[in-house]
């Protein structure tokens, strides 16, 4: 660093510059649906299970 301010070699980067904050379009607050918020307040069945949802018979049924 200088007094006249950095270097005067280029500095290179493999990666571009950032893109303007400013750029950035922040949806307001009526901008979404809010039809599918209601279930997350109400107790509900999950919507995942990890287990096997269907139960195979056993292939020898004979004890």
């Amino acid at each position: 660093i200088q007094r006249d301010g950095l270097e005067g070699t280029p500095s290179y980067s493999l990666y571009s510059r950032q893109k303007d904050i400013r750029s950035l379009n922040t949806p307001g607050p009526g901008a979404h649906c809010v039809d599918n918020a209601v279930t997350a307040t109400r107790p509900h069945y999950p919507a995942y299970s990890f287990g096997n949802r269907h139960q195979r018979g056993r292939a020898d049924k004979i004890p």
